[in-house]
């Protein structure tokens, strides 16, 4: 058994310092709030230059254009299909494919319009939106007989994007989207 001499001297610790004032943790929480203000603020600056710089509304204008045209996309699809039904329907009919798709008019697509999508650049009504390839009896059934072209052409500070999304339809009516992006200095 160890004992404590008598005359040792028994000092008592002090204890944890008393609070005063705010805790780390109000000082911590306070200096996050500031930091992310301070880059909410420069990024809504930064992103405000841009729009009103001349780049920054020559990507405007391009991206409203894409906007403009993208909206016809479900328009288009919706046509492939009621094509690609007709080419079907055809087949059945006449027991082959059509060699070209007016032949489709009037009997197998009721819409005069259904081989012109607003999607197509050329205005013209008559002008046929889709590319047809004349299937065989050796076609694969996942080879694409219809098919689509999207252009999105964008010019910023003398850079050309142009950008064609192609989307097909394959002879067993399978649909697939393909993307191409080519770019060039003006």
């Amino acid at each position: 058994m160890s004992t404590v001499p008598p005359n040792y001297p028994y000092v008592q610790s002090p204890g944890p310092p008393s609070r005063q004032g705010p805790g780390c943790w109000v000082i911590g929480g306070v200096t996050c709030v500031v930091v992310f203000l301070a880059i909410a603020v420069t990024c809504s600056i930064l992103v405000y230059s841009f729009m009103h710089s001349k780049t920054g509304q020559q990507a405007m204008k391009g991206i409203n254009q894409a906007a403009g045209t993208a909206k016809y996309l479900p328009d288009a699809d919706q046509k492939m299909r009621e094509v690609y039904d007709a080419i079907e329907r055809y087949k059945g009919h006449t027991g082959h494919y059509p060699t070209n798709l007016q032949q489709l008019e009037p009997d197998y697509l009721a819409d005069p319009n259904a081989l012109h999508s607003k999607i197509d650049a050329d205005p013209d009504p008559s002008h046929v939106t889709f590319e047809y390839t004349v299937p065989t009896d050796s076609t694969p059934k996942d080879a694409a007989i219809l098919q689509y072209k999207w252009v999105f052409k964008m010019t910023i500070s003398g850079m050309t994007q142009v950008q064609t999304q192609i989307f097909k339809m394959s002879l067993d009516g399978q649909e697939t989207k393909s993307s191409q992006v080519i770019q060039s200095q003006s």
